[in-house]
């Protein structure tokens, strides 16, 4: 049998599924009111996701207008260290804010 490599990356409509699941107030946020853009990664796929300027969240939203989105692809790091790491920073306010993670993505 032959092993298929892993896929790396996202695709823009999972990237954007993953984020209406974690974030209730981008729940009616279509494909073509955002732009995610793939920036450099050395161990993940790391994507910013921005809400256009004209599309807008219902009356009252706090939520935020962009995020970061991680897929993580490199297989050598110690996820639960990074993940208690990066969780025990954003409550301290030393780090970015922590949206959502688990053993396949994180939102910042």
């Amino acid at each position: 049998m032959v092993e298929q490599p892993k896929e790396r990356g996202q695709k823009p409509e999972t990237i954007l599924a993953h984020i209406k699941d974690n974030i209730p107030d981008w729940h009616s946020v279509t494909l073509d009111q955002v732009e995610i853009r793939r920036l450099s990664g050395l161990s993940n796929a790391c994507y910013k996701v921005s809400l256009k300027a004209e599309a807008r969240f219902g009356d009252g939203s706090n939520a935020p207008r962009e995020v970061m989105y991680r897929k993580f692809e490199c297989d050598i790091i110690d996820r639960k260290t990074e993940a208690t790491i990066f969780r025990c920073m954003a409550e301290s306010g030393q780090g970015a804010g922590l949206i959502f993670q688990n053993d396949i993505y994180r939102i910042e």
